[in-house]
């Protein structure tokens, strides 16, 4: 009988939900040998397991199923029945295909995925380093609508069921939008008035779009992958909103935040020019330029010269430093952010008349007259005025249209400086420079003469004279042809003259130009004295011998002279022509003189014979030494002052050195190193030497040692120094300055020193100095010598086993300059070596598994250092030998052999991918396995022998290839729009030949795709349907499995009959189409044609857009999606909206023709504009637009208030109403001005009768040269006060409303007080007594009156529109007083300052004569006249001769004598005042009596 076990008791399950297995456990039953699980799931699916024991795992579930499941207990011959059964719910499967859909504009991700079994919901997570979201769903998909910009997301999505979650699916990525730049700035370029702006970059752009927008309309891109671009020729003055957008390959970032930037700045307008001709200043005003306050003002002449005046917040500067006679052409550029706008249009200006050049004169010598000329000025219709200043008297002016005047009637000896100004018809000029003339010099006065008697000198002195600067004087022989001549510039000269004769001497005077006439004297030269003077010098005794020539008639009375040069006289007398000077002083010149006794003489103070004294001993020696340049200075104590001194310096060889001098000091520069010198002083004249002073002996410092030499001894260390010896040394010393920095000295009294301590490695520079008592040589040429080398220390050695090249290393010592490494082999005969400067090398191709000793010794510049010590290398294993691998495809492990090999101890074989996979197994034998490789590889296998310390070399390399691997993460990227699929996966290990994709639709179909690279794409997936997509890869000799299936969906199709709808006044569009399809997305969307589109989103047949832009055209498309692939898009239907309400910006008012210009900004879609203004009484104006964004309003009231509002109009519809803006037209303009003038307070008064509308009333005065003067009132009145004198202003008065001014009054002509005349003059004429009166013009002036009032009462006057008229009338021999006013046609100016000018003398009166015939003389009277200080009586005998005789200080006769007898006279008396003289009198005739007749008296009648 056959026993049926029991079925099995379930006692637990439970399953593993990452790995989907099931643990399934029961109650022990003793009849059963064995137990069989079974499960089943709804789609077929049916695993199993078996077990012995009282549990199992059930391994092979799938994913997303519901497994009913149950035990059967196995006996030996029968089976139990099925336990009670029980399910097991699997983990939901991972979604596959996940998928993103980014929206750049709003940075909305709308993910998706593909459905699978198992789930109750999904939820889908996004991943960024500092960021993360996630949403759930019960869908295939969602959205995130808070992800940050600039991030690369991780996209991830598991599904959720209650029990189980499913693993995370593939991850896939999102790159959001870029985050809008920060830290925007704009900075200002000159060039081409160029913003640069600059940002910080934004992460991961690729680059960015600057966008500038004006408030004008201007607008400026551009495109850069940089954070900086140039925006040039940007509009000057106006304002910009600048921003930065990023972009990437796939999407535009985010815009920056606006910066607001001012362009540069523009030029001023209304530029004008004006002079001021009394300094030349030139003036420029111009109307300020929007935003700006710095201006540079530019005047350049026709040479390109320039001139510059910068002014800050002021609108108009000055030019002081014009050229005269220049025409400037005047610009302004504006000055903002160190950049300067484009200059204004030029304009003209002027500058003042030049000053004569080129001043000259010309004196004429005979008559003092002064011609002075100067150059043409180029200009035509030019006044010339010369200015002339006596020295210490009064200024003279004179005019002329020449370009020269002659000034007659002047007086020898006067200096006088002349000026020049030019005039034409709008400025004078600056004077010229000065130029300064003389009329000829007046003759000197009190000449003398004297002669000197042991020169046979002639001295002539004389008094200055007015205008004289040098004076000559000649003197000549009367009775002898001898002239000398002598000049000078003081009151004397010398001549040298013949002795014993008469001569005439004179003097003239003279400027350079003109002499003056010459006055004579008689004199006579000193007496001659005894010639063929001569004296011999007796150098002992320092007598003079003198010997001269006898002079007749003067034997027994001669006396010789010796003069000294320190003012000593000494003498000797004797009656021959021969005697003897004793007692002279040594060191002396004196000049030598012979007189005799009846020779009339002055003091002899020297002669031309001059002869030196016998020398004087040089006293008191010293002699001084500068050890360093041998350089010896000898002094003594100087007692002949007129002496030369020689200073001798004899060596011991007799060699003489010398130097002379006439002081009391010497110096030797060139003497010997090393000599003993002695050294005396003797002083010498032309003819005798004085005795030598004491002898001084003198040493100079020794020479300098030469040939220095070093040796080093190497094994004792000892540095040994030689030289040759210097001349003059007693001693020597050696330095050695050690490179280190040790020094050391040593000392020797030979020539040689020995240094035993110098450290060693170093260099030393080494100089030996040689000594005597008093100096020390200089240094000798230094030279450099190295101790012997520092020993090495810390010798090491390391093996690289890889090479089998020993790395040596040590620590170096000083003064090595290269070591040496050996390698000696210990059981081969081996060696290798390697060199190096430094502290270590290498030494390479050491055999393989042998024992090596390493030494190392040093070479340095003088010594060498020798090896002291070793160390011990062993080198790496020899490679193993005949290497074999056993391999199979199907499996993951290998088997490898080889021979053994020398210096191993044990062995490692190594198998390496080329990803880097590593694998090894370690030995003590040939031969071992290596297990794990990876599918995919190729794997390079090789053996290496191991010892205690390295692994040796490799063996030959085996090349083992594993299986491929199953291709995995396949991706399906599917191009919805073009059916295009393209399968994508990865394949790790190395590329295999081909691969093999299959795609089986959810009809069946199936399609296939084989390639060689790790994409496969098929076109023409068919809307709508699902396929499953598999890949498998092929070597050559094997394949992988099928990769796990993945699911894909082709876009959803389109729908048909689409419409599109706009409701012009709510601009709503309505879009519908006839179908939809279920779980299909629709998406209406908008486009404009500046890229922005509109869209709404739903799954039914129809939607409406509300938030469409104003004025716009659209294309509207409807697309169809599913789970985020986006089908193709119905054909576009264009619609457009309404056009936008427009923005009224501004009404500018015409305040001078009452119409108003209307400003908006350009409405979007509008294609007319109707401006519409509604005054307070309903009246409405109109004007209308079509292209452009202004229009006027003509003949609006003035005074009155206007509301203007503006409507946008297409072809279809209108826009609602603009915003009102609100104004008024200008208050009518005031009438019935009066204006008065205040001639004595500067006043102007001006009033008015009311303006409709106004509220301020403005009085303005503009000056001619463009200054304004104005007053502000509410009233119908105002007076302006402290006007300036003489000025011509155009007045107007302006009405002011609350935003527009009238225009101006009726303008009218008003003239200020003229101004006081300056610089009054008068210029009398002595022969008419007329007063020419000269003055300044006066601003203001039109007429000027010249007023003058004598001491005796008298007023004289005259009137004339110029600045100069003649004063006739005047009373002769009077003072007057003169003043002035200047006149217009409404006042008078204060009265001038005073000038005082005199008349000519009035004619003498009764005129009488008294002859006085028998002394042939005349008495001539007559009565006083005003204003003489003298008079002149000319007499004029029937012959035509003439006699005059003066009468000064006021008297009122003069007498005449010398008269002819028989004659008549014609008698005429003129009065006199220094300046003037009157004219003569009548003519009164007088008989001259005849011989023996009386005297005579006749007065005429009266």
């Amino acid at each position: 009988m056959y026993l049926f076990p029991c079925p099995p008791t379930i006692k637990d399950h439970s399953l593993d939900c990452a790995s989907n297995q099931a643990y399934i456990s029961w109650v022990d039953n003793d009849d059963a040998v064995g137990f069989l699980i079974n499960a089943s799931s709804a789609l077929g699916h049916t695993p199993f397991c078996s077990s012995t024991n009282t549990s199992c795992l059930l391994d092979d579930l799938l994913c997303g199923q519901t497994y009913t499941v149950h035990a059967i207990a196995q006996g030996d011959q029968c089976n139990s029945e099925p336990s009670e059964s029980f399910e097991i719910v699997t983990a939901p499967c991972t979604p596959a295909n996940v998928r993103s859909q980014y929206e750049c504009g709003t940075s909305i991700a709308l993910l998706s995925w593909d459905e699978t079994l198992g789930h109750d919901s999904f939820i889908a997570r996004v991943e960024s380093g500092d960021h993360s979201d996630s949403c759930s769903t019960t869908e295939t998909q969602c959205s995130l609508t808070t992800l940050m910009c600039g991030h690369l997301y991780n996209v991830t999505v598991n599904a959720l069921a209650g029990h189980c979650n499913s693993s995370q699916s593939a991850a896939t990525q999102i790159q959001t939008a870029r985050c809008a730049p920060q830290n925007v700035s704009a900075s200002l370029l000159c060039g081409n008035n160029t913003v640069a702006v600059t940002w910080l970059a934004s992460s991961g752009a690729v680059g960015y779009t600057v966008t500038a927008l004006g408030r004008d309309g201007d607008a400026k891109t551009c495109t850069t992958d940089d954070t900086s671009c140039d925006l040039p020729n940007m509009h000057c003055a106006q304002t910009y909103e600048i921003t930065v957008t990023p972009f990437s390959e796939t999407c535009e970032g985010f815009q920056s935040t606006a910066f607001t930037f001012i362009a540069g700045p523009c030029p001023p307008t209304e530029v004008q020019t004006s002079l001021q001709c009394e300094s030349n200043v030139g003036s420029v005003s111009w109307v300020a330029a929007p935003t700006s306050k710095m201006y540079i003002a530019t005047a350049t002449d026709q040479d390109g010269h320039a001139h510059t005046c910068i002014t800050n917040g002021t609108a108009g500067c000055s030019f002081s430093d014009l050229k005269c006679g220049e025409t400037y052409n005047v610009s302004v550029v504006t000055m903002e952010r160190g950049c300067q706008s484009e200059p204004s249009a030029p304009v003209t200006l002027k500058a003042s008349i030049c000053p004569p050049t080129s001043l000259a004169g010309v004196t004429a010598c005979d008559t003092n007259d002064l011609t002075i000329t100067w150059d043409q000025n180029p200009e035509t219709g030019v006044t010339y005025f010369l200015y002339s200043q006596k020295e210490g008297g009064a200024n003279t002016s004179y005019s002329t249209v020449d370009t020269s005047y002659v000034i007659s009637g002047l007086q020898c000896g006067e200096h006088y400086s002349f000026r020049v100004t030019a005039k034409d018809s709008v400025c004078t000029s600056n004077l010229s420079s000065t130029m300064e003339m003389d009329t000829a010099p007046c003759p000197p006065t009190n000449l003398t003469a004297q002669a000197n008697c042991s020169t046979n000198g002639g001295t002539i002195t004389w008094d200055l004279s007015a205008g004289g600067v040098t004076y000559t004087a000649m003197v000549t022989g009367t009775t002898h042809s001898l002239t000398a001549f002598c000049t000078s510039n003081a009151t004397s000269c010398s001549v040298k003259l013949d002795c014993g004769h008469p001569y005439s001497a004179s003097v003239v005077a003279s400027t350079g130009t003109c002499n003056s006439t010459m006055d004579t004297i008689q004199f006579d030269s000193a007496p001659c004295l005894p010639g063929n003077v001569a004296a011999a010098l007796d150098c002992s005794a320092n007598t003079f011998a003198v010997q001269w020539s006898e002079s007749e008639g003067h034997r027994n009375s001669y006396t010789a002279l010796a003069i000294g040069s320190d003012g000593s006289n000494l003498s000797c007398g004797t009656s021959s022509t021969t005697c003897t000077i004793n007692s002279l002083a040594c060191g002396i010149t004196y000049s030598i003189a012979v007189s005799t006794a009846n020779v009339n003489c002055a003091t002899i103070e020297g002669s031309d014979y001059r002869i030196q004294s016998a020398p004087c001993k040089p006293e008191s020696p010293a002699v001084s030494l500068e050890c360093s340049t041998n350089v010896a200075k000898v002094t003594w104590d100087n007692a002949g002052p007129d002496q030369i001194h020689m200073v001798s310096a004899v060596d011991w060889q007799g060699v003489k050195s010398s130097c002379n001098s006439t002081g009391s000091n010497c110096t030797f520069s060139s003497l010997s190193c090393g000599q003993a010198y002695t050294v005396t002083v003797q002083g010498l004249t032309d003819t005798c030497k004085s005795k030598l002073s004491t002898s001084m002996n003198l040493l100079t410092a020794p020479c300098v040692p030469t040939h220095l030499t070093a040796d080093v001894d190497c094994e004792a260390g000892i540095t040994s120094v030689t030289w040759d010896s210097a001349r003059g040394a007693t001693g020597y010393t050696v330095h050695a300055e050690g490179s280190g920095g040790h020094n050391a000295t040593c000392t020797s009294s030979d020539t040689n020193c020995a240094f035993l301590d110098l450290v060693c490695g170093q260099d030393y520079t080494m100089v030996v100095l040689a000594n005597h008592d008093s100096c020390v040589s200089l240094a000798s040429e230094s030279i450099t010598t190295t101790t012997l080398p520092c020993r090495h220390t810390g010798l090491q050695a390391y093996l690289d086993c890889s090479t089998n090249t020993a790395q040596i290393s040590w620590t170096s010592g000083n003064g090595t300059l290269i070591y040496k490494a050996l390698a000696e082999g210990f059981d081969i005969k081996h060696q290798l070596t390697c060199s190096s400067p430094g502290s270590g090398c290498n030494i390479s191709n050491l055999q393989c598994g042998e024992r090596y000793r390493v030494s190392v010794r040093g070479e340095g510049r003088t010594c060498p250092s020798p090896a002291r010590d070793w160390v011990v290398v062993n080198t790496a294993p020899c490679p193993p030998t005949a290497l074999s691998v056993q391999s199979s495809c199907s499996s993951d492990n290998i088997s490898v052999s080889w021979v053994a090999s020398h210096g191993s101890i044990s062995y490692t074989a190594i198998a390496v991918s080329n990803e880097g996979h590593w694998l090894s197994c370690n030995t003590s034998t040939t031969a071992g396995d290596i297990s794990g490789l990876l599918c995919g590889q190729e794997y390079k296998v090789y053996a290496a022998g191991v010892d205690n310390s390295c692994v040796g070399a490799k063996s030959n390399i085996y090349i083992v290839n594993t299986a491929p691997c199953v291709p995995t993460d396949v991706q399906n990227g599917l191009d919805c729009l073009s059916g295009v699929l393209t399968i994508t996966w990865q394949q790790s290990g190395y590329t295999p030949n081909h691969y093999h994709a299959e795609l089986t639709s959810s009809e069946g179909l199936l399609t296939v795709c084989d390639t060689n690279v790790t994409t496969c794409v098929v076109s023409r997936m068919q809307c709508g349907l699902t396929y499953s997509v598999v890949v498998v890869a092929h070597d050559d000799v094997c394949n992988s499995s099928y990769s796990p299936a993945q699911q894909v969906t082709a876009a959803p199709c389109p729908p048909d009959a689409v419409s599109a709808v706009v409701d012009c006044a709510t601009n709503i569009v309505t879009v519908t189409w006839d179908n939809s399809v279920a779980e299909v997305l629709y998406t209406v969307t908008a486009e404009c044609p500046s890229g922005q589109h509109y869209t709404c989103n739903l799954t039914g047949i129809g939607c409406d857009l509300s938030t469409l832009s104003c004025g716009t055209e659209y294309n509207v498309t409807v697309t169809p999606s599913r789970g985020g692939c986006v089908g193709v898009n119905t054909p576009s239907q264009l619609v457009k909206t309404a056009p936008c309400v427009p923005r009224l910006t501004e009404v500018e008012m015409d305040c001078l023709s009452d119409s108003a210009w209307v400003v908006w900004e350009e409405s979007v879609g509008a294609e007319l504009y109707v401006a519409v203004a509604t005054d307070s009484q309903g009246q409405t104006f109109e004007c209308n637009s079509t292209d452009s964004n202004t229009c006027a309003m003509p003949e609006l009231h003035c005074g009155h208030h206007f509301t203007f509002t503006l409507t946008a109009l297409d072809q279809k519809c209108s826009s609602a109403p603009s915003n009102a803006v609100v104004s008024e037209t200008a208050p009518c303009p005031p009438q019935d001005m009066q204006t008065k003038v205040g001639c004595e307070n500067h006043t102007v008064s001006v009033s008015w009768t009311p303006s409709v509308g106004a509220l301020m009333y403005t009085v303005t005065l503009e000056r001619t040269d463009g200054e304004i003067t104005f007053c502000t009132t509410d009233g119908t009145g105002c007076d302006i006060t402290q006007l300036p004198c003489g000025e011509m202003y155009v007045l107007a008065v302006t009405a002011e409303g609350r935003t527009c001014n009238t225009s101006e009054s009726m303008r009218t002509i008003v003239r200020t007080v003229p101004c006081i005349p300056q610089r009054l003059q008068a210029s009398v004429s002595c022969s008419s007594n007329v007063a020419n009166m000269m003055w300044n013009t006066s601003r203001g002036g039109q007429l000027y009156s010249v007023e003058a009032t004598g001491t005796d009462g008298h007023v004289a006057g005259c009137m004339s529109h110029d600045t100069r008229c003649d004063l006739t009338g005047l009373h002769c021999g009077q003072h007057y007083t003169a003043t002035m006013v200047a006149q217009d046609s409404d006042c008078t100016s204060p009265v001038s300052d005073t000038v005082e000018l005199k008349t000519a003398p009035c004619i003498p009166a009764t005129v009488s004569t008294v002859m006085d015939c028998a002394a042939n003389a005349m008495s001539v009277s007559w009565s006083k006249s005003s204003g003489a200080d003298s008079y002149i009586a000319t007499l004029q005998d029937s012959d035509g001769n003439s006699t005059t005789c003066q009468a000064l200080s006021g008297a009122a006769s003069c007498n005449v004598t010398t008269l002819s007898c028989g004659q008549i006279y014609h008698v005429t008396v003129a009065a006199s005042d220094r300046s003037c003289s009157s004219p003569s009198t009548d003519v009164t005739d007088t008989h001259a009596g005849r011989k023996g007749q009386g005297s005579l008296t006749h007065i005429p009648s009266i």
